[in-house]
């Protein structure tokens, strides 16, 4: 993923949420793409570290 990255390309990659802890190390960003079967509208949701959130690290516990 570094030498994409290193390239100069910006990768979109699409994995279930149970796969994704293998890929945040390289992620600048996530967001969760959720879809209603019953209305097919779909919607994205930026999902964030909390602790990052709030400013704190985890030497900070």
């Amino acid at each position: 993923m570094r030498a994409w990255k290193g390239l100069g390309f910006q990768l979109v990659i699409g994995v279930p949420l149970d796969k994704v802890t293998g890929l945040e190390p390289h992620m600048d960003e996530l967001l969760a793409i959720t879809k209603n079967a019953t209305t097919h509208q779909a919607w994205i949701t930026p999902i964030t570290d909390a602790a990052a959130a709030q400013g704190s690290t985890a030497s900070d516990a």
